[in-house]
């Protein structure tokens, strides 16, 4: 009890430890000024409560749960640190009815810094591991070391990978390249010896129009691959995607790591982020790089090794989505997208002016997912319809004609549910479209809608792209082509 404790602290002789201002128990535990007055008082509030006949509850502790035993001066300065540390922590403590809101807040904003702090040393580490590059890129040795006759050849000769004829194309043998682990591609092109494609997970495929396995293949974003463009040297392509970023890749190196990723030569966000549905190029020149982007903005941008500048640009070009961008020639591109509208800009005038044309793409006013042109004047639309449209830009109050019967089933005016696109071929005066549900490659008339000829594909292409004498096909896991030489149909390949 404490006035035991009391009585036995204050009946010990004074020693040097009691001129020191303690005292000792009877089991040997020193006793400070603080702990005697604390004594005390209990004491007196005893005697005070017995008076008032209340009998004081004996304490149930121990003397040792209330009474420290004296610490070497090391050990108390110890103590004293975690005591401080301790009331430290208390007064730093959020309440316990505070606003769960702005704990939530902190929370974020701590978690915010955590990440802010990551992405700087992830940038430190990436520059101070920079990766090597070396000039032993298999697309330029094989342009170094082939033959100009057999690049020659490459480049005119055509032909039908699926093994049938395509009614209506002059065909040279059966040849088809394949993609790596059965990719799917948005996006096909072809210049001189090369042909790339590219689409699904980010993925760039490069070959030599003579050669059925890839010369280059590595991951080039981290989304979709929307468009790729060979460049007029060669040397370099151009990539768009749906992570928001343009890329411009060098075909002369890759890196040292055997990853076979050719060198960066240069990236950017253009639109701020957004991804891009489409980027197009005029005459393989990568200083007039148009794009169009899911915010509905369109933009002019020229390229460079390390740098890019933004000529011309319009934030505002659709209401949704801007699926398609298009030169038509070197100053006047068309765009079009989720609002229905096809629209043409002249890049020399103020990008506050209004759309030199402006006409709903569909006859039935739905989406236009890709507007392309064919010659000067001339524009195909297609969308979620099962129709194409023909649009003379002169004449905008009708529309010339429609495709109709290159999209599979026989359901009148059920909507597709796949993108398709409609191109001209180079002269102009054809247009080839890869239908959904069709598993076919129909060749209309471009200024009757006339289906000339029908030929069967095996499965439904997912690109198009018509360059140069050939037209190339892309599909989950392969590329065909056929010359764009056309022919007279036969009788053996009707159009249906």
């Amino acid at each position: 009890m404490e006035t035991q404790l009391l009585k036995e602290s204050r009946a010990q002789p004074t020693n040097t430890t009691e001129q020191q201002g303690n005292r000792q128990t009877s089991n040997g535990q020193l006793l400070s000024e603080y702990e005697l007055e604390r004594l005390e008082r209990m004491r007196r509030n005893e005697e005070y409560m017995r008076k008032l006949g209340i009998v004081p509850m004996a304490s149930a502790a121990q003397p040792s749960a209330f009474i420290s035993s004296a610490k070497p001066p090391d050990a108390q300065k110890r103590w004293r640190t975690s005591q401080r540390r301790a009331a430290a922590s208390r007064e730093s403590a959020e309440p316990v009815r505070k606003s769960r809101r702005v704990a939530n807040l902190k929370a974020d904003t701590a978690i915010y810094a955590e990440f802010a702090e990551e992405d700087e040393q992830a940038q430190v580490q990436q520059q101070q591991e920079e990766p090597a590059y070396v000039d032993a890129c298999t697309v330029m040795r094989y342009l170094a070391d082939a033959p100009p006759a057999a690049q020659a050849e490459a480049s005119s000769s055509a032909a039908a990978g699926h093994g049938k004829a395509i009614a209506g194309y002059t065909t040279h043998g059966a040849r088809s390249y394949e993609l790596a682990k059965g990719c799917k591609s948005y996006s096909v092109d072809a210049h001189g010896a090369l042909v790339t494609a590219a689409g699904h997970g980010g993925f760039v495929h490069v070959f030599a129009t003579d050669k059925e396995q890839p010369l280059l293949y590595y991951k080039a974003h981290t989304g979709w691959v929307s468009e790729v463009r060979l460049l007029a040297d060669s040397k370099s392509l151009l990539t768009s995607s749906n992570d928001g970023a343009v890329s411009l890749w060098s075909l002369e190196s890759v890196r040292a790591d055997d990853s076979l990723t050719p060198e960066r030569k240069m990236t950017s966000k253009v639109h701020g982020g957004s991804g891009i549905f489409s980027m197009d190029i005029y005459e393989q020149n990568c200083a007039a790089t148009a794009t169009a982007a899911k915010d509905g903005s369109i933009m002019v941008s020229s390229f460079a090794s390390s740098d890019y500048n933004v000529t011309w640009q319009r934030n505002d070009a659709h209401a949704g989505v801007a699926k398609s961008v298009r030169w038509r020639d070197a100053n006047v591109m068309g765009s079009a997208g989720n609002d229905g509208s096809v629209r043409l800009w002249d890049v020399r005038m103020p990008e506050t002016n209004d759309a030199c044309a402006d006409f709903a793409g569909m006859p039935d006013g739905g989406v236009v997912n890709f507007a392309e042109f064919g010659g000067e004047h001339y524009c195909a639309c297609s969308g979620f319809s099962r129709e194409v449209a023909i649009w003379d830009t002169r004449r905008l109050d009708q529309h010339v004609c429609t495709l109709v019967g290159h999209c599979g089933g026989t359901g009148v005016g059920q909507r597709i549910k796949s993108l398709y696109r409609a191109v001209y071929t180079p002269d102009a005066k054809h247009v080839v479209v890869c239908g959904p549900g069709s598993a076919s490659l129909s060749l209309y008339d471009g200024m009757t809608g006339a289906c000339l000829s029908r030929g069967e594909l095996g499965s439904d292409a997912t690109a198009i792209k018509c360059t140069g004498s050939r037209i190339w096909l892309a599909f989950p896991g392969r590329i065909l082509s056929a010359s764009a030489i056309f022919n007279t149909p036969t009788s053996q390949s009707p159009c249906v």
